[in-house]
């Protein structure tokens, strides 16, 4: 064998036992969805699992070589131990085969996912993925057609490639491996697009048998292939013509205020980006979950799930199950919130919205620390504004204007984190949930008031400028001494 392919095997050997070793340590997700990190459990997981096969899949063909050839030194080996030396190796390749699954956990690899989603939205990397997949399974079927003349009893008379000659009168026998590879592949080409030259056909019981197979697996990959592609032209261009119709408005508006190119282009960027994150239907999702066609169990056990468990954890939700006395919430109500919330990410220092602004959403913090901020009393530098009121994961905000009608932000907030991460109910969305949830709305808009008077009472006491750690910490401090207060009065 070429010193090339020597070294390529022995990596790949490498590669494989290291795996082996690694996958003891590596965590998995039991039954709930919890992740088990200690080593005993993952290591009966895996012996109890796929170890045998994974422990097969490592055996270096190099090893099973050798071990034949000695056996065939030896005068007293047996055909059995022959036989079965010949079995393990081609056991080994099949186990490797099957170890491919490994990769399907690259899938919940965060860059991994982001990847996918990019390379999803270009149209000809889609396309040729699907190209990629109709050339694999022809490839499988080729190797399967030339073994099926190969494996004749007599494949030099019989068999298809002893009957595909040349013009020097040799056939496809005497040729090397990658000449029978493309004689292969090109009839099982001409079958699956439906052409059929007939240059080469079946005579054969065995070969017909084959053919015969080979063109319904044909027609079912070659209709999926192509309706795929299909699919994906037509999608593509409902939604490139939906965005230029925006991208004209937006030009048009531009044009008639007088913008910069500079304003306009960024005005279009953002335009571009808003409509990538926005392709899903949700009114759809929406009907789906108001109607009957999920079963009652797959709905109640879907909220838990919903943002990685975030949404149901919020206290918008946690509050108002407190009051009906610890019973769940109505499946579809946190549904039905989930599919109006669009995802927004804040870096530290960024404002949410200012004072004066127009009340657009509700906001509920997924991760980081958001606060209220203000200038304290006799402060009037703005590199002053500090927070008087921190809110963290859990946490909602912005709801008090919403529901008592105002037309502007009473209030200013801040992102207080390296990175925050909000979950945003658009304000007509809030008339739906009205509608269809009257009573969580009005224990929603009886709580709004409370809060809203303990967020002045926290503005009336905001005297000087604090970080939000800090604040934090005056926080903290507080609330032990008021459940120390209350141990000591009980």
């Amino acid at each position: 064998e070429p010193l090339a392919w020597r070294i390529t095997q022995s990596v790949v050997d490498f590669c494989f036992l290291l795996d082996l070793i690694l996958t003891f340590f590596m965590s998995y997700r039991d039954h709930e969805d919890v992740e088990v990190c200690d080593l005993r459990r993952i290591a009966k997981q895996y012996l109890r699992g796929m170890f045998f096969v994974d422990l097969v899949a490592c055996v270096p063909s190099d090893l099973i070589q050798l071990l034949s050839n000695q056996s065939l030194k030896k005068a007293n080996t047996s055909p059995t131990r022959l036989a079965f030396l010949a079995r393990l190796m081609r056991v080994s390749r099949i186990f490797r085969i099957l170890r491919l699954r490994q990769l399907a956990r690259l899938q919940d690899i965060g860059i991994v996912q982001r990847a996918s989603q990019v390379i999803m939205r270009f149209r000809g990397l889609r396309m040729t993925g699907f190209t990629v997949g109709l050339l694999w399974v022809v490839h499988l079927m080729a190797c399967g057609w030339y073994l099926c003349g190969a494996l004749h009893a007599s494949p030099d008379v019989e068999s298809w490639v002893a009957r595909r000659q040349f013009p020097d009168q040799s056939t496809l026998l005497d040729m090397p491996p990658e000449v029978q590879w493309v004689h292969s592949m090109y009839f099982v080409m001409t079958v699956f697009t439906t052409v059929g030259f007939g240059d080469i056909s079946a005579l054969t019981t065995k070969e017909i048998v084959y053919v015969s197979l080979l063109m319904m697996i044909g027609g079912v990959v070659n209709g999926m292939v192509l309706s795929s592609v299909m699919n994906i032209l037509v999608e593509t261009d409902r939604k490139v013509v939906a965005l230029d119709k925006i991208i004209s408005l937006l030009k048009d508006f531009a044009d008639h205020t007088q913008l910069n190119a500079s304003t306009t282009q960024k005005l279009l960027m953002a335009a571009r980006q808003h409509r990538r994150n926005s392709d899903v239907d949700f009114a759809k999702a929406r009907e789906v979950f108001a109607s009957f066609m999920l079963p009652r169990k797959v709905m109640a056990d879907l909220p838990a799930k919903l943002f990685k468990g975030k949404l149901a954890k919020n206290d918008i939700f946690r509050k108002f199950e407190e009051i009906r006395g610890g019973c769940a919430l109505p499946p579809r109500l946190t549904l039905f919130v989930a599919s109006m919330l669009r995802q927004r990410e804040y870096n530290e220092g960024d404002i949410i919205y200012n004072e004066g602004d127009m009340p657009m959403n509700l906001f509920m913090i997924a991760s980081g620390i958001c606060a209220f901020v203000a200038l304290p009393e006799g402060y009037y530098n703005e590199a002053d504004l500090s927070p008087y009121q921190l809110m963290g994961p859990r946490s909602y905000f912005g709801e008090f204007e919403l529901f008592t009608a105002r037309e502007t932000r009473i209030a200013t907030v801040r992102c207080e984190t390296k990175h925050c991460l909000a979950l945003l109910l658009p304000k007509g969305y809030l008339d739906d949930i009205r509608v269809d949830f009257p009573a969580f709305a009005t224990f929603l808009r009886s709580l709004t008031y409370r809060r809203e008077g303990s967020r002045m009472k926290r503005l009336a006491k905001h005297v000087e400028p604090l970080q939000y750690e800090q604040k934090a910490c005056e926080d903290i401090v507080r609330w032990i001494r008021t459940v120390c207060r209350r141990a000591t009065v009980r």
